[in-house]
């Protein structure tokens, strides 16, 4: 069933195992329009694995994921691109479309995965925001964020003061830091850090050096989706994807 507000014309769908999935389309990234790309989604057991190809190379991407149905959620278990030759031409991108599509068709409300440190600023791109509740993680990051050079980045400047604050604080503060209200203060300024970051074209060294030095989890809502419609919808339309978010009714 095609959900309320969402324009879903030439991208057929099936239903395995009580899930509404994507039938297999084609689209076309933004480097090489004239090459066809091939999305499919197929069923092992409880997960589903989204694969790409082309005419001339299988297997080029993929991304398995499962259906937590009780939370409502799509848990993005292992999302790769196999060779590095490949990387950074829009084949993450297409993935992470596929997931907001399955999102919609099955009414969900997030999608959740758990990011390499240097998949980090990447999933940035795509909305996705820190979800950290370890406070050893938190720690590390704040630390990591403060020591960043920002003389290329000026606008860094604030982030990283905050971010050295908070640290000092979880040391020499007797206020409660793993109080939920931080938790969530902390996870805000990891936010603006990556807000920052991802609206930059980084250079292969410099997506390294501002990556944290820790894997975190991240969480893309709906309701973020809905904030973002017009850049997810842009997206769509780059990759030649006849898929279109709406406004909530």
């Amino acid at each position: 069933m095609i959900h309320s507000v969402i324009s879903f014309k030439n991208i057929p769908a099936k239903k395995i195992n009580g899930t509404n999935i994507n039938s297999d389309y084609k689209t076309q990234t933004k480097d090489n329009p004239a090459q066809d790309i091939f999305v499919s989604t197929s069923a092992d057991n409880e997960l589903f694995c989204t694969n790409l190809k082309t005419n001339s190379q299988s297997n080029i991407a993929e991304n398995y994921f499962k259906i937590d149905w009780q939370n409502k959620v799509l848990d993005d278990l292992n999302m790769k691109v196999k060779e590095s030759a490949d990387r950074n031409k829009g084949y993450g991108a297409i993935l992470h479309l596929n997931n907001i599509i399955e999102l919609f068709e099955n009414n969900l409300d997030q999608i959740k995965l758990y990011s390499l440190n240097e998949a980090v600023l990447f999933h940035a791109k795509y909305k996705f925001q820190p979800q950290i509740k370890n406070f050893d993680d938190i720690r590390d990051i704040m630390f990591c964020i403060s020591e960043k050079d920002c003389k290329k980045f000026p606008e860094l400047k604030d982030v990283t003061r905050k971010a050295g604050n908070y640290f000092d604080a979880m040391f020499y503060s007797s206020i409660n830091y793993y109080d939920k209200n931080f938790l969530k203060s902390a996870n805000n300024i990891i936010q603006e850090y990556f807000d920052i970051l991802s609206s930059k074209k980084l250079n292969a060294q410099e997506k390294s050096y501002y990556a944290p030095d820790t894997s975190i989890d991240m969480v893309l809502t709906k309701e973020q989706i809905f904030k973002n419609k017009d850049y997810f919808n842009q997206l769509f339309k780059q990759y030649n994807i006849d898929y279109k978010i709406k406004d909530p009714q």
